[in-house]
């Protein structure tokens, strides 16, 4: 045989084998990928999976921001609960007035305690609520007299001023004071 034939049949033998992957290709390989699990299906389940994902951590998120805002809710009950409490807690009061009158220097003379009648509404939501009723008398400066009052009514627990009367006690820079102080619990 000649080398030119030689040359001849490796060229030929070439294109068949390139011709035969080719076919190989086309119709055991592409149909594979392309199929019922070819890689377009792969990445349809990919992307579905992902949203799938997706939308489980926006509601794990979703959930986390329910279950903050459920908690915020308790931290607002307890204050609410410290703002009305469900007793007169008298103890708990004259503490309170006391301190606020040691902060303000105010010198308390003396604190006397009184219950009015449970208060009723005619409305169904609200329930009946209690009035405790402080009459104090007190002597400070009038800045340190102001700020004290004003204390008083900004107190967590709800605190009104019902009557003041505010006179000179004799001494210089020195006034006298009568308070009537209501507070409300349930």
């Amino acid at each position: 045989m000649a080398s030119s034939f030689k040359r001849f049949l490796s060229i030929l033998g070439s294109i068949a084998l390139l011709i035969a992957a080719v076919i190989v290709f086309t119709n055991f390989i592409r149909p594979e990928f392309e199929g019922t699990d070819g890689v377009k299906q792969l990445r349809t389940k990919r992307d579905a999976a992902a949203a799938t994902f997706n939308l489980a951590t926006a509601q794990v998120d979703a959930f986390a921001n329910l279950a903050k805002q459920y908690e915020d809710s308790f931290q607002y009950k307890s204050e609410l609960d410290r703002s009305l409490p469900s007793g007169d807690n008298i103890p708990e009061v004259l503490a309170q007035i006391q301190g606020l009158a040691a902060a303000d220097k105010v010198a308390l003379a003396s604190v006397t305690f009184q219950h009015p009648p449970m208060q009723s509404s005619q409305s169904s939501f609200v329930s009946a609520y209690g009035v405790l009723r402080a009459s104090l008398r007190a002597e400070g400066g009038y800045n340190d007299i102001k700020a004290f009052i004003r204390d008083i009514e900004n107190n967590i627990r709800l605190m009104d001023v019902s009557s003041m009367n505010l006179s000179t006690s004799g001494r210089s820079n020195v006034y006298s004071l009568q308070l009537t102080i209501n507070t409300y619990y349930e």
